[in-house]
């Protein structure tokens, strides 16, 4: 049985540089994965991801399993569970794996955060039996301007030698107006010369409404010293401003052209959250595309998320208390002047505007809501706009 296999890179994009609202922050109680088989011409099921949460629509655990396609059942490969602060964000991540009768500690993730709420750094610890205990591994800093807009993540790695950080590597964003990065620069530490050397720039473009429409990588070249392209992935919405298909294309240096890769093509449920993702790559030889992976979709949870990503890396909107019940706190980034705030419901049908000159925080008054599910939309003076679901008791 011949199985195809190509390397996405779509949804790192979609959950690190997509500005704006691109999917429902509806949460799968699952997602099931499968691959293309050539000669049955069928998808294969492979692994599984099965989430579990709280009351608050926080995930709890998420356990990975892989499928047994001869003795025909799910087994366990690994589980993470999640700790989170009073402000609904993640403090720590342990990942364990499974050694075939219970899982045993392999990584910790522990994050901490500034006054702002955003994230100030990151330690990760691998678990070592032989002495029972915690051990460092990696640890990333994050450094932010005078706007709270990400300027620079850097990465150490410990050395227990000396029993000290030590570069690693390091990412340095050129953000614009908006705080949206228009540039990441990923340089790599060399301990001989004591310099950062460049290794990758990502180039990103956007259109009117501020969602990402282009990504560009481009690798360096030490020798000459130059900018070689290498990756590059083309982004498609729907009206709603919902991302429905992703193109990535390599770099061809004999015929300096871009040439397809893998085309992912995402199929949403009424309320924007994904229910299937087609992925398929290209065949050269028959200039077709040709079925790869899919991913389906299951959801349970029916509250959003406490904070969904708005205009720039690490620019959030914050709604609280969810679910609501007579008053709902609104806060934005200091860097939106909003002047306006919409309520729909879910057939889309206007609930409430209110017009305002607001900057951090505003202060809605709800009790004339009906319980059920509703959809928040800020608009700002440079006419950019972000939306979030929310949850009326």
């Amino acid at each position: 049985m011949k199985t195809i296999y190509a390397l996405t890179i779509s949804f790192f994009l979609i959950v690190n540089l997509i500005p704006g609202k691109s999917f429902s922050q509806a949460q799968p109680d699952s997602i099931q994965y499968s691959i293309w088989d050539v000669d049955s011409l069928q998808w294969i099921q492979s692994s599984r991801v099965i989430n579990s949460y709280n009351s608050g629509c926080q995930r709890q655990n998420s356990l990975v399993q892989t499928w047994d396609a001869v003795q025909l059942n799910w087994k366990n490969l690994n589980k993470t569970s999640f700790t989170y602060n009073s402000s609904g964000k993640i403090t720590q991540q342990v990942n364990q794996s499974w050694n075939g009768t219970a899982y045993v500690n392999s990584s910790r993730l522990n994050t901490t955060y500034n006054s702002n709420g955003l994230a100030d750094y990151s330690i990760t610890k691998n678990w070592i039996d032989s002495i029972s205990s915690w051990v460092n591994s990696i640890k990333t800093s994050m450094s932010y301007d005078g706007n709270n807009f990400l300027t620079e993540s850097m990465t150490e790695k410990w050395n227990a030698t000396a029993s000290e950080w030590r570069n690693l590597s390091r990412r340095t964003y050129t953000n614009n107006a908006s705080g949206i990065p228009d540039q990441i620069l990923h340089q790599s530490w060399n301990a001989g010369s004591s310099v950062w050397v460049n290794t990758a720039l990502i180039t990103n473009s956007y259109n009117v409404q501020g969602l990402l429409t282009e990504t560009v990588s481009k690798s360096w070249d030490n020798n000459n010293q130059i900018w070689i392209n290498s990756l590059k992935e083309e982004l498609t919405y729907d009206g709603a401003g919902r991302l429905i298909l992703s193109l990535i294309k390599i770099w061809d240096s004999h015929t300096s052209s871009w040439k397809n890769n893998v085309l992912n093509d995402f199929v949403l449920n009424q309320d924007g959250s994904i229910s299937e993702s087609i992925s398929k790559i290209w065949d050269n030889n028959l200039q077709v595309w040709e079925n790869n992976s899919s991913s389906d979709y299951h959801y349970a949870c029916s509250l959003p998320l406490a904070v969904t990503e708005i205009k720039g890396s690490d620019q959030s909107m914050n709604l609280y208390p969810v679910p609501a019940d007579n008053l709902l706190t609104v806060e934005f980034s200091h860097s939106m002047m909003v002047q306006k705030i919409t309520i729909t419901d879910v057939s889309g049908r206007m609930i409430l505007e209110q017009q305002l000159e607001a900057a951090g925080k505003a202060l809605l008054d709800i009790s004339a809501l009906q319980s059920g599910i509703y959809f928040l939309q800020i608009s700002d003076d440079q006419h950019r706009v972000s939306q979030q679901r929310f949850i009326k008791k």
